[in-house]
């Protein structure tokens, strides 16, 4: 059984930092037995992330809900089509949720810091908008941790798409949904969802891990018994840029053929 000191421990060997805002993807499953259970693995992480000013940022999406409900994000309910740590993350007394309709976050940290942060969610109007909470991970050179999970869990990537406006990933026509706050009040919102008509793009985000890996932007470790990446959401955005800028308007998701990392050595030089 791993306890809470295995686990903060595990955090520092992968190099997770612990003053900066942090989003963190899981398949807590696969971590093994913790001390606690979930609450205890999430308790460990909110402990670790925040100690030093840091945000912890806990993913908590609906879009399980798009076309069945407008209503896709209640905040009085504790719905989300994510896994068990994101659940517990809705229920824990700590966190504050986002508005969000499809890409909900709760946040833990500093008060005042992550109700700053939440209060850009109520204004986006796409799912991972350069305005909101992934916005904020890149402008503050955050990371993102894949604890359990690939890349095809990992919804900064969506971001990327949006802040260099890749061609063909964003629909031209909003869905109007709406946001339940606690009080019951509903929030009508206008959101320009992923364009699907390819498919699923996030089921091949995977081609880029060699990229991320050869470039530094992602380190391996093992969080548990569970692989994890660490993420370095500005070398990601890098090394997405100059493979789009070098494949020259093909569209490098429109299959699963591997994107070979000595096709972008420059893309880090500069740094």
């Amino acid at each position: 059984m791993y306890s809470k000191n295995d686990i903060i421990g595990a955090l520092s060997s992968i190099g997770a930092p612990r003053g900066r805002i942090v989003v963190v993807h899981s398949a807590f499953s696969l971590v093994g037995e913790v001390q606690g259970g979930p609450r205890g693995f999430l308790d460990a992480l909110i402990e670790y992330f925040t100690a030093d000013g840091g945000v912890l940022c806990v993913p908590t999406h609906t879009w399980g809900l798009l076309g069945k409900t407008d209503i896709t994000l209640d905040l009085g309910d504790s719905y989300t089509n994510l896994g068990i740590l994101a659940k517990i993350a809705i229920l824990h007394e700590s966190g504050e949720r986002s508005e969000n309709p499809t890409h909900s976050m709760v946040l833990f940290g500093e008060k005042e810091r992550i109700n700053k942060l939440v209060e850009c969610e109520k204004w986006v109007n796409t799912p991972t908008s350069p305005d909101g909470l992934f916005g904020q991970v890149y402008k503050e050179k955050g990371k993102i941790l894949l604890i359990g999970v690939s890349h095809t869990s990992n919804t900064y990537l969506h971001f990327v798409d949006e802040i260099l406006g890749t061609e063909g990933r964003m629909e031209k026509e909003p869905l109007s949904l709406k946001v339940r706050r606690k009080n019951g009040e509903i929030i009508p919102r206008k959101i320009y969802m992923y364009d699907e008509t390819n498919g699923d793009i996030s089921r091949r985000f995977d081609k880029f891990s060699t990229a991320f890996s050869y470039h530094g932007a992602t380190v391996y470790g093992r969080i548990g018994d569970a692989p994890s990446i660490l993420c370095d959401a500005v070398k990601i955005k890098e090394v997405m840029e100059l493979i789009y800028k070098r494949a020259a308007g093909e569209d490098i998701l429109a299959d699963n053929k591997c994107v070979l990392p000595n096709l972008f050595k420059e893309v880090l030089k500069k740094r």
